[in-house]
């Protein structure tokens, strides 16, 4: 997966707009960032074969982490 596909997956789990998400947009400024989102964000990090414990995403503060969380998986 591409790091811009990630996006689009994370822009549909965080429930915005197409192109809103950037990689250093503020996770607390979305709406979308509660414990269903959290919830979507490991979906999609499973989906790519990455295994992450809820609180280092619960530690990430912008998109940028998400995506360094997913490591090789992401390119």
């Amino acid at each position: 997966m591409t790091r811009q596909e990630f996006i689009q997956e994370l822009e549909f789990v965080l429930n915005t707009e197409a192109g809103e998400l950037t990689e250093d947009v503020e996770l607390a400024s979305l709406s979308g960032w509660d414990s269903t989102g959290m919830l979507g964000v490991i979906a999609v990090l499973d989906d790519v074969g990455v295994a992450i414990p809820v609180t280092k995403i619960r530690e990430s503060r912008i998109i940028a982490d998400l995506i360094k969380l997913a490591g090789n998986a992401i390119q």
